[in-house]
């Protein structure tokens, strides 16, 4: 064998997991990543996220759960959590006894967090003291969208 023969035997040619994909494949993952990207789009923040995720969820029979209300198998309900977390269920038929399915995420927006006192100058320049995110790891291409989040001091969030 000369040496580009022992090359394709020993190091083949790594193909990207959508390239092997058929035809039909590709058009659910395209129509997938379109509707994934305009959640991101319209999730600038946590808030944005769970208002979004509730738009969508509605959009899908949930409904808002309410304490003490009566709940049916097949029941579609969510929990907003201060604007901060959702939670999704569907009610099942079997007891809890019997066990339960859960799926669990975090929200995880880019954001500058300002600390307290923010301002100050240096070389007559304004800066912002911000808690420490490395954004040049995260974002090499320069810092995410950022969306106005104000946040009073009883906790709610006005975006």
């Amino acid at each position: 064998m000369d040496m580009k023969e022992w090359k394709e035997k020993l190091m083949p040619e790594r193909k990207n997991g959508y390239d092997r994909l058929p035809a039909g494949e590709r058009e659910a993952v395209n129509a997938y990543c379109q509707d994934y990207k305009a959640y991101l789009d319209a999730g600038k923040t946590e808030r944005e996220c769970v208002q979004e995720g509730i738009r969508l969820a509605e959009a899908k029979g949930f409904r808002a759960y309410q304490r003490g209300m009566s709940l049916q198998a097949g029941d579609k309900v969510y929990v907003n959590n201060r604007g901060k977390m959702l939670m999704l269920a569907v009610i099942g038929k079997e007891s809890l006894a019997q066990g339960v399915h859960i799926a669990a995420a975090h929200v995880d927006s880019p954001r500058l967090d300002l600390k307290p006192t923010p301002l100050y100058e240096e070389n007559e320049l304004a800066y912002l003291k911000t808690h420490t995110i490395a954004f040049d790891t995260l974002y090499p291409d320069g810092p995410p969208a950022i969306g106005p989040e104000q946040i009073s001091e009883n906790g709610s969030g006005q975006g």
